[in-house]
């Protein structure tokens, strides 16, 4: 199954449309989001759907769920350092990773989630881990 979503950042119209195997496609949801989202990161985690969105001016970060019907849930928010213009989650021996790149100071930070609580329950991690959700390695 192939997915599309499309968002306007100036106006926080978002769709999600589904792509059939003829090649046709139909709108599952049209909803309105807040504005100004820069980045937005769909991958695949532990067998699970998830959306990685950043607001590169406000720092503000949040991480969805998606459900295979296209509905999606909030796992967490959070305010990250701004300036952030590369956000690339990856899995790595089991465990899910996410390399930020800040193209205006040539910084980078490789960080990781922590889904293990995810896996075992299948519902969103209800806690935080020490330094949170998000940690940075060192």
């Amino acid at each position: 199954e192939h997915y599309l979503l499309s968002y306007k950042s100036g106006s926080g119209d978002a769709d999600l449309s589904k792509f059939h195997q003829d090649g046709s496609y139909s709108g599952i949801w049209q909803q309105n989001w807040t504005t100004g989202w820069t980045t937005l990161v769909p991958f695949k985690a532990y067998g699970e759907y998830y959306l990685l969105s950043y607001k590169n001016g406000s720092g503000e970060a949040s991480l969805d769920k998606f459900g295979k019907d296209g509905s999606y849930s909030n796992v967490w928010q959070q305010n990250w350092a701004t300036g952030w213009t590369t956000l690339a989650p990856f899995e790595l021996f089991g465990k899910c990773y996410l390399l930020s790149y800040q193209a205006e100071t040539g910084t980078a930070e490789l960080g990781r989630f922590d889904f293990a609580a995810e896996a075992a329950s299948g519902r969103p991690v209800p806690s935080m881990t020490a330094k949170g959700i998000y940690e940075t390695l060192k």
